[in-house]
């Protein structure tokens, strides 16, 4: 890139225009500020109206077991489970291939549909259950990760575009109140930005010119995770540079091309 913009400066200087400056834009910029609305001033509100916040129970949940490994002992509680419910497909053939996926390349929407509700009304076969996670108790997983998780950080922030798997792809806590789509960062004490920027980059293809990813690209990454990150960069980037020239035509003019 910088061999390009050195060739394109030697061309103009070559023709009278001296010290050009020259910005080639890889991807798609647009203001913090036009996508999501700053929340503030809600945390009080929403302890008094508890009734009122909603949280995303079923899709978290679910989202967080896709994306569980599988693992010879949870592939085997796995069978089990569909045995019990009558399930006489041959599971011995298929067992290399998943070992080591995540379980949504195993389960079909269907299944995970009965395995989440089964969790969630504490009807789940108790081997299978701690398979899948390391904690017994749901009702304390639940609470965890709903009103204690919007009080670490207690501004919030509502987007343009709606997408609860997204945001929790992007390591946000997504939940309503009063009828309002919101997204809390879901923790404190250091920049977690590059969830907000993550979640602005894959919902709407564009992404402040001030993130993190282009100027701490590995911290952005110790956030999100390298996947996302390589998913952000790929929605965000455009399909040709935008080359953009500034020079001076005199003391008291200077035009952009």
């Amino acid at each position: 890139m910088e061999n390009k913009i050195a060739e394109i400066k030697n061309k103009l200087e070559s023709v009278g225009i001296k010290n050009p400056y020259i910005d080639i834009q890889n991807y798609r910029y647009r203001d913090f500020r036009d996508f999501f609305d700053k929340k503030e001033d809600l945390f009080e509100l929403m302890r008094e109206n508890l009734d009122d916040v909603e949280f995303f129970e079923f899709e978290e949940l679910r989202y967080n077991l896709e994306n569980i490994e599988i693992t010879d002992s949870l592939f085997d509680s796995i069978k089990d489970w569909f045995e019990l419910k009558g399930d006489d497909r041959d599971w011995e053939e298929p067992k290399k291939y998943f070992i080591g996926k995540k379980l949504g390349s195993l389960l079909g929407d269907e299944e995970f549909e009965k395995l989440v509700n089964e969790f969630m009304d504490d009807e789940l076969d108790t081997e299978l259950a701690s398979s899948l996670f390391d904690y017994e108790n749901y009702d304390y997983y639940r609470e965890s990760n709903g009103f204690e998780s919007l009080a670490y950080w207690t501004i919030y922030w509502s987007p343009q575009i709606e997408d609860v798997e997204l945001a929790l792809k992007c390591g946000l806590v997504p939940f309503k109140y009063d009828g309002e789509f919101l997204l809390a960062l879901g923790g404190c004490g250091m920049d977690l930005s590059p969830k907000l920027d993550a979640y602005m980059g894959l919902a709407w293809g564009q992404i402040s010119k001030d993130s993190q990813l282009f100027r701490q690209k590995d911290y952005f990454e110790y956030v999100v995770g390298k996947s996302t990150t390589e998913e952000v960069l790929k929605e965000i980037k455009l399909n040709e540079p935008k080359v953009k020239i500034s020079y001076t035509l005199n003391e008291d003019s200077k035009k952009d091309e």
